[in-house]
């Protein structure tokens, strides 16, 4: 506190400005409620320690230097010269519309005193999680959406969304999205990026088909061949290093088969952000696709993206952003690299059956991601082969078959 000011002068100076959350990408959110308080005067040591006087011509300074602070940490954001979690970003602008008298719902003008949820992630990159047919822990897959909001005009605006996989019950929540986006850019202007072919990232083509059928669809060659795209969009294949533009973004295309065969991301230079798909997941390991998927290349794929890209923000199709991507691409392969290990010893002890490997090197994992995890023993031991580690022909069999 300060001398002189009481408690309840102090509360009268606080403002509430607005209230938020992070969307529901797990079981855990983050809240922020944001207030602006309004300082004192400071107390000359010639005046009245009365804190009620102030002096009229210079009552507005800090709230002019404040106004003027937050510009400057906005100019930065817009910039990428500055990176802020999703909510302090949130608060910023807030704030910043406060400052400008700006008109801000409270918490209880809100439908029923929601929460307010936050989406975008930075300038130009909003990530909403919307139910799909996808897998445990999760229950969403996150639709992506990479515009310039500097651009206004419907007929100039480009857009690119990125894995409409929402499931029936989500298409209500993915239909206020795409209204939304059909009031900004009309359909000629809209590009639909697929990292890879599973269900829960191409369910909703049919759905954007409806309000969008200009659209073109992008994907890799190998996507293409696995899923019915509606014939009424362009489509366009791509590659390493082919390039989509936003207005003035430009995502550079990356492959990085593991997951799946064809598995593409999205690289954005300016801002150091990488579109992952399913390369990364939000928390826990991605589990790979055992017909086409590979431990091979998964391994090489993670470790190119450390050994070639500045990341600073990595997106997921499951779960929350990742603000620190190096380290969790490098103990994505520590992981591996530990659990490979553990299969190898399982195997060199005895156990020749998938389900006797999982028991032992799975035992901290819950019994029902087992089924994944045996899928995940299958492509560690195709990949310790390769390597010369465990000879060809090992006796390992799933339970029960007689292969």
């Amino acid at each position: 506190g300060r001398v002189g000011c009481s408690e309840e002068e102090w509360l009268e100076r606080i403002s509430y400005v607005a209230s938020a959350c992070t969307p529901a990408y797990g079981s855990e959110r983050a809240v922020h409620h944001i207030f602006s308080v309004h300082s004192l005067p400071a107390a000359s040591s010639e005046e009245s320690t009365d804190v009620n006087r102030t002096n009229d011509t210079t009552s507005n300074a800090p709230h002019k230097v404040i106004a003027e602070s937050f510009e400057s940490l906005a100019s930065q954001t817009s910039s990428f010269d500055l990176r802020m979690r999703p909510l302090s970003y949130h608060a910023l602008r807030r704030v910043r519309a406060h400052l400008a008298g700006e008109k801000v719902l409270a918490m209880e003008e809100g439908s029923g005193g929601a929460l307010e949820e936050v989406h975008e992630v930075e300038n130009g990159v909003a990530s909403y999680p919307i139910l799909s047919n996808t897998i445990p822990p999760f229950d969403t897959t996150n639709f992506i959406v990479l515009d310039d909001p500097a651009v206004k005009d419907s007929a100039l605006k480009e857009v690119i969304v990125v894995d409409p996989g929402a499931s029936e019950s989500g298409s209500a929540a993915l239909e206020e999205i795409l209204e939304r986006i059909g009031e900004q850019c009309s359909g000629e202007h809209l590009k639909i990026f697929l990292t890879h072919y599973h269900h829960d990232h191409v369910d909703a083509l049919p759905q954007l088909a409806r309000r969008f059928p200009s659209a073109t669809v992008v994907a890799h060659k190998d996507c293409f061949s696995r899923i019915e795209c509606p014939d009424t969009f362009e489509k366009q294949c791509v590659g390493e290093g082919d390039v989509l533009t936003a207005n003035g973004q430009q995502w550079t295309v990356i492959e990085t088969p593991g997951h799946t065969t064809g598995h593409i991301v999205l690289f954005n230079k300016a801002s150091e952000t990488l579109i992952a798909g399913d390369h990364v997941v939000g928390f826990g390991s991605c589990a790979l696709d055992p017909k086409c998927g590979s431990m091979i290349d998964y391994c090489a794929s993670t470790q190119r993206l450390l050994d070639t890209l500045p990341v600073r923000l990595m997106l997921p199709a499951h779960g929350p952003p990742c603000f620190r991507p190096l380290q969790l691409l490098r103990t994505y392969l520590d992981h591996r690299e530990a659990r490979e290990q553990a299969i190898f010893c399982s195997i060199r002890d005895g156990a020749d059956t998938v389900q006797a490997v999982v028991a032992q090197v799975y035992a901290d994992v819950p019994e029902a991601m087992w089924e994944f995890a045996a899928r995940n023993v299958e492509l560690h031991v195709e990949k310790l082969a390769h390597e010369g580690r465990l000879k060809a022909g090992l006796p390992l069999r799933v339970q029960g078959s007689d292969a």
